[in-house]
This record gives C-alpha cells, sequence and structure tokens, in this order.
C-alpha cells in the first residue's frame, strides 16, 4: 500500500473534508493509503474522517513555528510516496518543506478556489509560484474555471480532477417518499458554511421579500454575518425557516427542496452545485468565477443581481411546482461527480509522478 499524506487546514464540514469522507474505500482499492494532517486549533469534522478509517493527525496553524516543527516531524516519520498539500497559506514555503523532510517525495497541490488578490498579494504569490516551481510541484484544479484564473492570473498550469460528492449516499435517499411533498410554499435551499465570501445574505434578503418561500439554511454558523443573522430573524419571525444550522442530514434536507441558491461571490467548484444537479432539483448560480464549469446542466440557471433572482423566483412561483415536484437522480451527472472516478484521476496522477525519476 502506497501512502500519501495530505495536508489540510482547519477540519471543517465542506469541501475536501467531506470528499475524503466519501472515498475512503476508494483509496483503498486503489493501493492507497491516506494520512491527513489537519492543521490550526478548529476541527469539528476530525471525528467523522476518523470514523470512516483514516488516520487523521492534527498540529497548530501552518503559519506557526510549532505548526511547522510539527508537520516536518510527521514528514519524518512518515516515508510517503506523495505528499499532496491543500492549504492556499504559504503553499510555496510549504511545498518547499514538504519535498525536503519526506525525502524528496513528488509534491501535489490542489488549487480550491479562484483566488483574486490585492497587487502586493499578487508578487507574494508569484514567489510562492516560483518555490513550487523549484520542487516540481504538480498543479490540480477542481474545475475549469480554477485552471483559467491561474493561468490568466500566474500563467500557472495545472491539471483539471473535477471534485466529487457522495454518489452512494444519495443513492440512498428514499426520494419517492419526499415528506415534504404536500407543502404549498416554494421551497429554497441555501447551504454551505457561512462566511463573507459564501454570502447567503444577498439571497436570503430577495427571499425575505415573498410571503410563498419556506427556506432550508444549512450550514456552520461561527462565522456568520450580522447582515445574515438578522435577515435569518425576520424570515424566523415569520414561521419561514425550516432549518437554520448545521446538519448532518444534510443531503435528505437537500432533496425537499424545489430551488437551490447559490449567492456565492467566488468558487473553486461548488460541491453543492453537483448535489442539487444530481438530485434533480432547479439550481441557481450567481454568475461569479468557480462556477461556469455548470453551464449548459440541467436545471442550472445563472443570475447576476438580486433583481434577476427576484425575476427567476417570481418566474418559479407562477408555475405548478407543487404539482411538478419529482426529485430523482440524474445517472449521467451521478458518474461524472463520483467518487471512484476523482480517486481514479488523482491515484492516475500519483502513479505517473512516483515513476519519474527523483527530483535532484
Amino acid at each position: 500500500m502506497a501512502l500519501a499524506i495530505h495536508i489540510m487546514n482547519e477540519l471543517k464540514p465542506s469541501g475536501m473534508e467531506k470528499m475524503f469522507e466519501s472515498s475512503f474505500d476508494c483509496w483503498q482499492k486503489r493501493g492507497w493509503e491516506i494520512i491527513i494532517v489537519g492543521s490550526g486549533s478548529q476541527h469539528p469534522f476530525v471525528q467523522s474522517l476518523r470514523n470512516v478509517g483514516y488516520r487523521v493527525i492534527l498540529i497548530p496553524k501552518l503559519k506557526s513555528v510549532s505548526g511547522i516543527i510539527q508537520l516536518i516531524s510527521v514528514l519524518r516519520r512518515n516515508k510517503s510516496e506523495i505528499v499532496h498539500n491543500h492549504s492556499e497559506s504559504m503553499h510555496g514555503f510549504i511545498s518547499v518543506i514538504s519535498w525536503l523532510f519526506s525525502r524528496k517525495s513528488p509534491i501535489v497541490r490542489t488549487i480550491h478556489n479562484c483566488f483574486q488578490f490585492n497587487d502586493i498579494a499578487k508578487q507574494t504569490r508569484k514567489i510562492q509560484h516560483f518555490m513550487e516551481t523549484c520542487v516540481g510541484v504538480a498543479r490540480v484544479s477542481p474545475s475549469a474555471d480554477v485552471q483559467l484564473n491561474e493561468i490568466n492570473n500566474w500563467k500557472v498550469h495545472s491539471d483539471v480532477i473535477e471534485n466529487w460528492i457522495d454518489i452512494e449516499r444519495i443513492k440512498a435517499l428514499d426520494l419517492k417518499n419526499n415528506k415534504m411533498n404536500k407543502n404549498e410554499h416554494l421551497l429554497i435551499s441555501i447551504v454551505g458554511n457561512c462566511n463573507i465570501i459564501k454570502d447567503h445574505s444577498f439571497a436570503l434578503e430577495v427571499i425575505s421579500d415573498f410571503n410563498e418561500i419556506e427556506v432550508f439554511h444549512i450550514g456552520q454558523q461561527s462565522q456568520i454575518t450580522n447582515e445574515e443573522l438578522s435577515i435569518l430573524s425576520i424570515l424566523n419571525d415569520k414561521s419561514k425557516l425550516l432549518w437554520n444550522g448545521p446538519s448532518d442530514r444534510v443531503l435528505e434536507i437537500f432533496s425537499y427542496s424545489d430551488v437551490h441558491i447559490l449567492s456565492s461571490i467566488h468558487e473553486g467548484f461548488g460541491l453543492v452545485v453537483a448535489e442539487s444537479v444530481v438530485l434533480g432539483i432547479d439550481t441557481w448560480i450567481r454568475d461569479v468565477p468557480g462556477v461556469q464549469w455548470a453551464r449548459g446542466l440541467p436545471g442550472v440557471k445563472f443570475f447576476e443581481t438580486q433583481s434577476d433572482l427576484r425575476r427567476l423566483i417570481s418566474e418559479k412561483i407562477e408555475t405548478n411546482f407543487v404539482v411538478s415536484r419529482d426529485s430523482h437522480i440524474r445517472n449521467e451527472e451521478a458518474e461524472r461527480f463520483s467518487p471512484a472516478r476523482g480517486v481514479r484521476q488523482y491515484t492516475d496522477l500519483y502513479y505517473s509522478l512516483i515513476a519519474k525519476p527523483d527530483l535532484k
């Protein structure tokens, strides 16, 4: 069994962490053991990862001296074939450290978002890219959007390996017995950990203008904004909030929805888009970097302004949406976003790298 060490930030129930949760068996079948290194102090998802079988090691944040010392210790103690960096902060420095203290193992980095930077930060990132190039880092983007962003801003090449979702858990849902089928309101879901990047308030402000809507608002709220709290309070007073906060039943709640709205100011992929598309839910997406890959998928519509979103909602309310509720799995999209496909592509990359002569 080959070993890959994955370097992460804080382990939260989103993004790569959810992808790890659904793919443990896939890594094993492809001949890879995975060690996950979580850096920082808040790790609400660590036990979930350990429960499915991963070995998880927690260290202080990578910007601290103690964090770097403990990362070096992990790399020295565990002889890995691959080190895979998911951290954006100091990614070039972390790549060099990883290469040196893993006995020159090949380094992979996944760029998880369409990052935008001011002039000073751009220069710093150029230095980080140069450091990565010196140790031959293989870069991966989760979507063509991220790949294009890296080329346009830094002339950096990366291979595209799309993110994946928990297809087996989706297939296990009882979609034919949707307990919300008789609800006469338009059911809208907003899914994602609350922060200024996800910008839930953009959509919630529009939703609060309609009496015909009820909302599932799902996600961690440790970074929720005051504006978002205020709108949620108004919706709650109107008895329009069907769910508010984190849940371990996200896909089940998701499947009750008529519409899923993603209003982030930028993304890298957006797992919830893939989930809602596979579930056959109408998916409305803010027209921003990181989600253009979803154009043309069934049920997907884009909006730019709150007026655009208000128009989409009004048009949907005018249809007989209660009668037409029909959550169903879209099999073609399910195959595209399966863990088996994603892990196969990553391990193909890993095997190609370890077959090359060591970088001298």
